[in-house]
């Protein structure tokens, strides 16, 4: 009888699979070699032959389609008019994909330590004729390339033209493809033409994973300086809402001064855009710039901001509800005094918002190729959570479906099914949960629609410019707890606009600190080497302790021995147990060894601890909404119940 708790010690099993997992990657090598090889091979002249090929290769599509029909990879068929070169790339690229699959298995397989050895031993046999299995495949390529290869082309011209065809198809075949909107690709074509002065070499379409230290310059100096496009909109929003009006006790100057600090120095951005290397600045910066129009009450300049922003990167559709409400509301609605009006502000609000549309997106409409645009902008098929999961609903749904699969399989009561792929594995990819029913995205759609239903209404009903940026970050921290694959640093999209308020407003300070605390330690994952590791630490505990020092002082709470400035006992628990999950995670974990049998658990510990806190953030800014429109409601009331008592004392003295 197998024991279930043995755990694998085996000698001769981890020697085979150590064996195995050699071979494996020696066939994926093997297989990219040949991949490249057949790239530079020109396409058949003798058209006999190369109908004979493709009848060959459609025969052994069919068989390895037969052979592994788990792996969903659309392929096309092969056909005499399309050219080799093309269908022995697809092919290839089936099989790179099913080697690929079998090493992520055997990588699961050996760090498994609740199968018995037997067990062990028949699963990488199974394995094992799998492998073999594609070896076969491999072989039979290598064979019809060799039997029937190509010759180039002898004229120059023409040779010189199929190298460039085969670097273009290189490009396009790129694992890093462009995921952003039309108009990001020509910020980045502006920034290609400083780049030449720099090091050429970077422009390079096939110099992959180029880094000489004059590309790393430049690519830090472009961070930074289009940052200046956040600093515009700092100073702007400053002198549009005159944060720290409402404070008497610190000078309004120096709390702006406060405030411009905290959102330049925010560790999420230094985290996300000058290490790891994004341009979230200057996103965020134009987003500032959208409100500070909006509170100017210039809302057509605010529309085409905002819609710029969206064709720049399309996260930022999390918050544009809150746009379209309040723009149909506050320019549509409020001034348009007869119906005219209203269809004439409604279609100039359209105009501006359709023209950064238009621009970015029309070149790509008139050749007909905006579906594969809006593939790449909507990648569904990438599941439900990134390879790290963002701390949101999703990442604690995973936890529980993963915690119901293991009691299952020991208590047997309920129904555990099989998954090909876990959802644990660090691989960008879609899943299924075992116990609990899978999320498909239409769902998540569903759920962050119904749960930004009740700030939209409130938008709508009591339509202020607080309100409005309430909303937005409200649809912002929705969406990022209920979107489909969100990254972890859309949080960010949250937490800049909150600061906005926090100055201001001793509740919103409150949660703006748990949510930069917990959102900024959920991107520790983003930056995991050696070095790094005390330059993040360092980072998040400096700008923390300014937070909570300078709103302490603003709203005039020092906190006292068990309570941090702001926070309740729970709240600041919350804060001090980060302490010893980051000593675990960057320390212990490794130290332990713990890394080799379970890779994946700081980032689960990480995210579980973060998401639930998050949540916890989120529920309570409803309820200061809530709590905000029953004051609203009370205001309303009285100013009716006064006027209907003045008119009434009026009527009796006449």
């Amino acid at each position: 009888m197998c024991n279930r708790n043995t755990s694998l010690t085996d000698p001769t099993a981890d020697f085979v699979l150590s064996d195995l997992l050699t071979a494996t990657e020696d066939l994926i090598d093997f297989t990219i070699n040949v991949f490249d090889t057949i790239r530079l091979q020109s396409h058949f002249n003798d058209r006999n032959r190369r109908v004979n090929l493709a009848s060959q290769l459609k025969d052994a599509l069919d068989a390895q389609k037969t052979e592994f029909g788990t792996i969903e990879i659309p392929i096309k068929p092969c056909t005499v008019t399309t050219t080799l070169k093309y269908d022995l790339s697809l092919y290839l690229d089936r099989i790179l994909q099913s080697c690929k699959r079998t090493k992520a298995n055997l990588m699961l397989l050996r760090v498994s330590r609740t199968r018995s050895t037997n067990t062990t031993l028949l699963l990488v046999a199974s394995t094992n004729v799998r492998v073999e299995q594609l070896n076969k495949k491999v072989q039979l390529l290598t064979r019809l390339v060799k039997e029937n290869g190509g010759e180039f082309q002898t004229k120059k011209k023409k040779k010189k033209k199929i190298l460039s065809n085969t670097k273009l198809d290189e490009k396009n075949r790129s694992e890093w493809t462009l995921d952003y909107p039309p108009l990001f690709a020509h910020f980045e074509y502006g920034l290609s033409k400083l780049a030449y002065y720099f090091d050429p070499a970077m422009l390079d379409i096939n110099n992959l994973n180029y880094a000489s230290e004059k590309t790393k310059l430049f690519q830090r100096l472009s961070v930074i300086g289009s940052e200046i496009i956040l600093v515009f909109a700092i100073f702007s929003l400053l002198k549009t809402m005159q944060i720290g009006r409402k404070n008497h006790d610190i000078p309004m100057p120096i709390i702006q001064m406060l405030f411009a600090l905290s959102l330049l120095a925010n560790f999420g951005l230094i985290i996300v855009d000058h290490i790891h290397f994004q341009y979230n600045g200057f996103l965020l910066g134009i987003l500032l710039i959208s409100i500070s129009c909006m509170y100017q009450n210039q809302y057509l300049m605010s529309a085409i901001w905002f819609s710029t922003l969206l064709n720049l990167k399309h996260i930022f559709l999390y918050i544009a509800p809150a746009y379209i409400v309040y723009l149909f509301y506050s320019f549509c609605i409020k001034q348009s005094p007869n119906g005219k009006r209203f269809i004439i502000n409604l279609i100039t609000l359209g105009i501006a918002t359709l023209v950064p549309f238009v621009l970015s997106f029309g070149p790509f409409i008139l050749m007909n190729q905006l579906p594969q645009v809006l593939s790449r902008l909507f990648p569904f098929k990438r599941g439900l959570c990134h390879a790290y999961w963002a701390p949101n609903i999703w990442a604690v749904y995973n936890v529980v479906d993963k915690a119901l699969a293991i009691i299952g399989r020991y208590t047997h009561l309920f129904s555990v099914r099989s998954v090909s792929v876990s959802m644990t594995s660090g691989l960008v990819q879609d899943i299924e949960h075992q116990v609990l029913p899978s999320i498909t995205p239409t769902m998540t759609f569903i759920l962050t629609f119904i749960f930004m239903i009740p700030s939209l209404i409130r938008l709508f009903r009591y339509c202020s410019k607080r309100t409005f940026l309430e909303t937005v970050i409200l649809c912002a921290l929705t969406s990022f707890l209920f979107g489909w694959h969100v990254h972890e640093k859309a949080i960010l999209i949250s937490i800049i606009p909150l600061s906005l308020l926090a100055f201001d407003s001793r509740e919103h300070a409150r949660y703006f600190l748990l949510l930069s605390t917990f959102g900024g330690f959920s991107l520790f994952p983003l930056i995991f080497t050696g070095p790094e590791i005390p330059i993040k630490i360092g980072l998040f505990i400096a700008y923390t302790t300014f937070l909570f020092y300078i709103l302490g002082e603003v709203h005039g709470d020092r906190g006292s021995t068990f309570t941090l400035p702001l926070l309740n006992r729970f709240e600041t628990l919350s804060v001090v147990l980060l302490a010893p999950l980051c000593l675990y995670v960057e320390c212990l974990h490794t130290v332990l060894h713990i890394d080799r049998i379970l890779p994946f658990l700081p980032l689960l510990l990480i995210s579980i601890y973060c998401s639930i806190f998050i949540i916890y953030c989120w529920i309570r800014l409803h309820r200061i909404e809530a709590h905000s429109e029953d004051e609203l409601t009370a205001i309303e009331s009285t100013v009716k119940f006064s006027g209907r008592w003045n008119k009434k004392q009026k009527n009796k003295s006449d």
